[in-house]
């Protein structure tokens, strides 16, 4: 808890209120004329929408990013994209690390917080683990990704392309700097740019100490944490199962993968499996799609990646330990039991509060901009669900959105964020402790 005069200020309060004021400078600054391409003032509800859109990691615009801003404003939404990727507080840290500073027990606790671990102990060596891996995996991409942008764009522009596209790719925002909406549609035949930005994808959405604890391994012979299987072997399934539907059901559309080679195919598909947890660029017409792949793409954005990454989403180890519970307790299994581990009644009480709480905020979304817009259901509901997963994904609807639609937008990328969770915490009121000085007797209930 952070002291503020007398009262006490929550972690999950502070990283709400942190994620907010950053918000709103960076709104502030995209309203500069300096920031757009024409010297003009721009909207002040459409730079917020931007804003959030690049703080939350989304990707989601109300203008084109590529067209509308200036120099200055892409490097404010990259600056943007980089403290919602690796957490404000990350970067608080890295400040501090530089200058010398202490960091408090307070800091601390708030980063703690935000990674979702369960201790502070040795917290500040695994902000300096993030950073430097954050860093060194961006510089290796935009490397990469210069190959193909560089002699396209020539050298300067292209390497800020590269750096641009590297950023937002390994955070999971899915910004296109491209320009005129196209984010990776003139690459659909193009496999080395699509792998790449595949691979900063995943690695930015398996979470840091998963990654962490892979690397390890070179060390000498050790197990797997049981976090780390857990988030790997669903990470797996969703992309093969994604992949395989997407192939499958898009293979003889003309306006999709039906032009393109077998190997081409393959890669498009494997791409857009893995782009919608929480990626959000797109190498295909979202339009275009068969219901049922995009049904599968809302499936993907829903999960989003994993704890402790760039990624949004309910996570992964969420919709495991509800797939789980549901297995072990058909199969009559009194415990929840996998890879030789039980799971704890805490993590399915938590699982089922974050899938609960979202879930109920996506239908009132729907439920709202099916009035306020003129976009068809299916439209509304891509849309709400890429916002929450803080996907980026679209319909070509975003740029048609009405104020109030705007405005839901915003709401339902900063909790996505944040996580509901969080978000339930910050407003909540400071527990007194009532809960077991006394049980009420059990209630017969009649289900199923």
């Amino acid at each position: 808890m952070k002291k503020i005069g007398k009262k006490y200020i929550s972690p999950a309060k502070l990283l709400a209120s942190g994620f907010m004021a950053i918000i709103l400078t960076g709104g502030i600054l995209l309203c500069l004329p300096i920031s757009s391409s024409t010297h003009t003032y721009t909207h002040i509800l459409d730079c917020i929408f931007t804003a959030t859109s690049a703080v939350c990691v989304t990707g989601l615009v109300v203008v084109d990013t590529g067209t509308h801003w200036s120099t200055f404003g892409q490097v404010v939404i990259i600056c943007l994209i980089q403290i919602g990727g690796i957490g404000f507080m990350s970067l608080a840290t890295f400040i501090f690390l530089i200058a010398r500073k202490r960091i408090s027990m307070q800091s601390r606790i708030v980063l703690k917080d935000s990674y979702n671990l369960s201790q502070t102990g040795g917290i500040v060596r695994i902000a300096k683990h993030v950073l430097i891996f954050t860093f060194t995996t961006e510089l290796i991409g935009a490397l990469l990704s210069m190959i193909t942008f560089v002699p396209r764009f020539g050298l300067v522009k292209g390497i800020g392309v590269s750096v641009f596209h590297s950023i937002a790719s390994f955070c999971n925002a899915g910004f296109d700097v491209l320009g005129n909406y196209n984010s990776l549609t003139e690459y659909a035949a193009n496999p080395f740019i699509l792998i790449v930005t595949s691979m900063l994808i995943i690695i930015g959405g398996l979470g840091f100490f998963v990654i962490e604890d892979i690397a390890s391994m070179r060390k000498g012979p050790r197990t797997l944490s049981f976090h780390t299987k857990l988030v790997l072997s669903t990470t797996l399934a969703l992309i093969f199962f994604g992949a395989l539907i997407i192939f499958i059901f898009e293979y003889n559309n003309p306006q999709t993968l039906g032009p393109l080679s077998l190997r081409d195919k393959i890669v498009e598909s494997f791409f857009n499996s893995v782009t919608p947890r929480t990626a959000g660029f797109n190498s295909l017409n979202m339009l275009s799609l068969t219901s049922i792949s995009a049904l599968t793409i809302i499936i993907l954005m829903f999960v989003g990646g994993s704890p402790g990454s760039t990624a949004g989403g309910i996570k992964t180890t969420t919709i495991s330990v509800l797939l789980i519970t549901l297995y072990c307790w058909i199969r009559g299994k009194d415990n929840i039991e996998v890879f030789h581990r039980r799971i704890g009644f805490n993590s399915l009480k938590k699982s089922i509060t974050i899938t609960t709480i979202t879930v109920l905020l996506i239908l009132f979304d729907i439920f709202i901009l099916s009035y306020t817009e003129n976009g068809t259901l299916r439209q509304i509901a891509f849309e709400v669900f890429s916002a929450f997963g803080t996907v980026g994904l679209t319909m070509n609807f975003t740029p048609e959105l009405s104020a109030i639609g705007k405005i839901i937008i915003i709401t339902a990328m900063y909790i996505g964020r944040l996580g509901p969770l969080t978000i339930a915490l910050a407003l909540s009121k400071e527990s007194t402790n009532a809960d077991g000085k006394y049980q009420y007797p059990e209630g017969d209930i009649l289900l199923g």
